[in-house]
């Protein structure tokens, strides 16, 4: 297990955000290594919410690997169904706010993006098992580098992981909003 899977997601409407994103995980993960820790990095693609046949799931990774820094781990949303099932499974629903409560409830439930990144981040952690994720490829700690706009929906998915009885969990999520 490592000591960090570091995450930085791209913003699709800034390419001078996407600028200072790469920044910072540049700085961060020469910081981690001069500190002797381990790390992975990692990216979840959402192809949950871009269902168009044009999507190109390459250039979802490109803007990274133009930088030197292509994570070693990428898992489409998609993929975290049968997580997002096992989160759905485990919740304490009355922990967590009303109206999030209700969308995870109803119908629409696999439409809240809060809930696949709670699956994400149980799933690197360690704390619900994946078969395309190893131990080796989970870590005791997750950096996530994110976009401002995410803000709400990585609350949400951390209110969600509250919620589980892996709530342990929650404080070794630290979110980077840039």
């Amino acid at each position: 297990m490592k000591d960090y899977s570091i995450e930085c997601a791209k913003d699709y409407k800034s390419n001078e955000a996407n600028e200072v994103l790469i920044a910072e995980l540049k700085s961060l993960k020469s910081n981690l290594a001069r500190e002797g820790k381990t790390f992975s990095q990692v990216l979840l693609v959402d192809d949950t919410t871009f269902t168009d046949k044009s999507y190109d799931l390459n250039n979802a990774v490109s803007w990274l690997d133009s930088a030197g820094l292509q994570p070693e781990v990428v898992f489409r949303e998609s993929q975290l169904k049968d997580a997002c099932d096992e989160v759905l499974k485990i919740i304490d629903f009355d922990k967590l706010d009303p109206m999030l409560a209700e969308q995870l409830q109803g119908d629409k439930k696999y439409h809240n993006p809060s809930l696949y990144l709670a699956a994400w981040y149980l799933v690197r952690l360690g704390r619900l098992k994946h078969d395309q994720c190893s131990e080796d490829g989970c870590a005791n700690n997750l950096i996530n580098i994110l976009p401002t706009s995410f803000e709400q929906d990585d609350g949400d998915a951390l209110e969600i992981v509250k919620a589980t009885p892996y709530s342990e969990a929650a404080p070794k999520v630290e979110n980077r909003f840039v």
